[in-house]
């Protein structure tokens, strides 16, 4: 569910990934009915897929981040599940996994740059791991329930204790800002939703992968991770062009501006020194928070 302002719709995305070279994607905003969770079960049900997931593990929950403009709250019901479900009249059997994020944050209020987050299943091992760059730094692995807060986490390899999850053959399900991925179908989005948010880029993967104990191998199976760029990296000089182009080229634009249509537009100059004052504070403010946005 996404709300924004006074819109709230309920999305839904179905990835197939069939073969090497086979992948099909549906996304909708209708025909959308809200799933059900009840103790350990899971259910799903509209009009193009349904399924059921029974949990094999104990749920994780943690609240990621929290901050006076709001929270993050990550809540993996079933880290590991066997699941079935229907897509199409074809019904699929294997391992599943079941989470839901609430963010009560505005997507620009996150204090993320990059975000890397996976999850890897086989019959009898089971990891999830979260990893914040920018100004929030988080690193996060859970092995069968087992928490750890330190390890490496990146696109090829996840490291922790004396485990080693190689990240070998990938297959990516999607690549691309979310604009021309995920809602690429949905050109009025466009005019709803910050552009900044739309914007954001993910690169996701399904990934054959192996996890070794020290040197041996206990166990193979299929990883789904992926990389989302939060907010676009801008060096320092770079902001500084930016800031000048709203605090140099453009009040000269307007000034040069000014000064050819003077003859042409006749408009009353406030000459009260109250007036000047409320609209050099006014300027203030707006390069102010500016610069905040850039810093």
């Amino acid at each position: 569910e996404v709300e924004w302002n006074f819109l709230k719709l309920s999305f839904t995305n179905i990835l197939q990934f069939l073969q090497k070279n086979h992948l099909i994607s549906q996304a909708t905003f209708s025909n959308y009915s809200l799933p059900v969770l009840e103790n350990k079960s899971f259910h799903i049900n509209s009009s193009q897929l349904s399924g059921q997931w029974e949990s094999k593990t104990e749920s994780i929950i943690e609240k990621l981040f929290e901050s006076n403009d709001g929270y993050i709250l990550w809540e993996c019901f079933m880290p590991s599940a066997s699941g079935q479900i229907k897509i199409d009249e074809t019904i699929r059997k294997g391992l599943g996994y079941v989470e839901r994020l609430t963010l009560t944050l505005k997507p620009w209020q996150l204090p993320i740059s990059i975000l890397r987050w996976g999850r890897f299943l086989s019959e009898n091992q089971h990891i999830v791991w979260i990893r914040w760059e920018g100004e929030q730094k988080r690193c996060l692995i859970f092995h069968n329930g087992t928490k750890s807060a330190d390890g490496i986490i990146n696109d090829d390899i996840i490291e922790f204790g004396r485990y080693r999850l190689m990240l070998s053959e990938k297959y990516a399900l999607r690549n691309g800002p979310l604009i021309k991925t995920v809602f690429d179908k949905f050109s009025w989005i466009k005019n709803t939703f910050p552009l900044g948010v739309l914007n954001m880029k993910e690169c996701k993967w399904q990934t054959w992968s192996e996890l070794y104990e020290n040197d041996r191998s206990i166990a193979n199976g299929w990883s789904i991770h992926e990389n989302v760029e939060c907010k676009p990296t801008m060096s320092f000089l770079g902001k500084i062009l930016y800031g000048s182009l709203f605090s140099i080229l453009i009040p000269l634009v307007l000034m040069f501006w000014s000064k050819q249509t003077e003859t042409y537009i006749h408009l009353p100059i406030p000459t009260n020194s109250i007036v000047a004052f409320l609209l050099s504070l006014f300027g203030v403010v707006l390069m102010i928070s500016a610069m905040l946005e850039l810093w």
